[in-house]
């Protein structure tokens, strides 16, 4: 249960009691207010969405309130996201995680996550005992595999009489993003529009299909939806190009390995009709900023949370992310400007800002909207339950075996 006081600058939860970590002990108001103090020490990439709060008052075992410095009517969504996971206040989450949700870790190493049903969860327990999550490199991102003991992932294919097979759009997109932090061309603005139609979101889902399945002038699937669709001329590209100064040197683009080789490859032909020299550098660890950053364009994917404004405005202030780090100071900071006062707002004047913010995006080209994605999950037949969560996984707490 929560309140807030009508100026929006009070807000205060009522915790539900008899909620246990995994390691047997409730959780209290006290775990809550230093879940947040974490992140406020350790620098939370994350942190800007929590600006407004002045302070945390633990007023009770199961109540705390939070004041704050300005009005937020946002705070609801702050406080249901993944970063705010409560981790309880006397215990080293260095060692290992632990929460109050339905399955707790019993292994994790580089080649596997075990996790294990929480008996004392407080909600409904899991139907499945245990779920392990091997990690696969050479699996395709958009590709889940869901299987029983002793089957044979090889097997998995299209068959109906072997495999569930759920499709779903992800909330999200692939796009190519400008490092401006690095010299080159690219930081012409004429340059930048040639490779939008280089990079061209028609010709990228004709071309290529598979999981890419509409093209993208947005991260929400609806607003690209909204617009009509042409193929861009590369001849026109060609003008761009000789008009800003191109004079043949080489830009180098980024993307991650056994992802996007197959974008990256067409992108660069593309280009090379044109006459734009494009030297591609996979990167195996994405996540590796050094080395992902030695280029100038970068090919990405953003997957939104389901709360789809948060999701975007978390896009645009999490300083860890590769959109922040390529960005430059004046570019950010019109950007900054533009959501200041973003919490304050209602829900429809939200969804205008975070549409006027995009929208800087489009018009200054500092990314390339590329085409939203299909991923694909294959279920032995035996699985049942099927569920999509955050991030378009399944939901593995609702998950049950037939017949074993």
């Amino acid at each position: 249960m929560w309140e807030c006081s009508e100026d929006h600058r009070l807000w205060t939860f009522y915790l539900r009691k008899g909620v246990r970590f995994h390691n047997g002990r409730i959780m209290t108001s006290r775990d809550v207010q230093a879940t947040l103090q974490r992140l406020i020490d350790v620098h939370s990439p994350s942190i800007w969405l929590y600006r407004d709060i002045e302070r945390a008052e633990v007023a009770g075992h199961y109540c705390i309130k939070f004041v704050l410095h300005r009005p937020n009517r946002f705070f609801l969504h702050l406080f249901s996201c993944i970063r705010m996971t409560i981790l309880p206040y006397d215990y080293n989450v260095a060692n290992t995680l632990i929460g109050t949700g339905p399955f707790q870790i019993s292994e994790l190493n580089a080649d596997v996550l075990e996790l294990t049903a929480f008996d004392a969860y407080y909600g409904i327990r899991p139907h499945l005992d245990q779920v392990h999550f091997w990690f696969v490199p050479d699996l395709s991102p958009n590709d889940r595999y869901y299987e029983l003991p002793g089957t044979d992932r090889l097997s998995l294919t299209t068959g109906c009489d072997q495999t569930n097979s759920i499709n779903y759009p992800a909330l999200g997109c692939q796009y190519m993003l400008f490092n401006f932090h690095k010299e080159g061309i690219h930081h012409h603005p004429l340059f930048r529009q040639a490779l939008r139609i280089v990079y061209d979101s028609v010709a990228l889902v004709r071309d290529l299909g598979g999981n890419r399945i509409t093209p993208a002038s947005s991260f929400l699937p609806w607003r690209s939806a909204a617009q009509d669709w042409t193929a861009a001329s590369l001849e026109h590209a060609r003008e761009l190009l000789h008009n800003c100064g191109y004079q043949g040197e080489t830009v180098t683009l980024s993307y991650k390995h056994n992802k996007d080789a197959d974008v990256a490859e067409w992108f660069q032909c593309r280009a090379a009709s044109i006459g734009l020299n494009i030297s591609m550098q996979a990167v195996v660890d994405y996540f590796n900023s050094e080395e992902t950053m030695n280029a100038q364009l970068i090919l990405a994917e953003e997957i939104l949370e389901e709360d789809w404004q948060y999701g975007m405005i978390h896009f645009f202030k999490n300083l860890s992310n590769h959109f922040h780090m390529c960005m430059s100071h004046a570019f950010q900071s019109l950007l900054d400007d533009k959501l200041h006062h973003f919490a304050k707002l209602h829900r429809a004047d939200r969804t205008a800002l975070l549409d006027e913010a995009e929208a800087l995006l489009r018009d200054h080209c500092w990314i390339l909207h590329g085409c939203h994605m299909n991923k694909q999950a294959e279920l032995d037949q035996s699985i049942f339950g099927m569920q999509i969560a955050e991030f378009g996984y399944l939901d593995i707490s609702k998950l049950w075996i037939k017949n074993l």
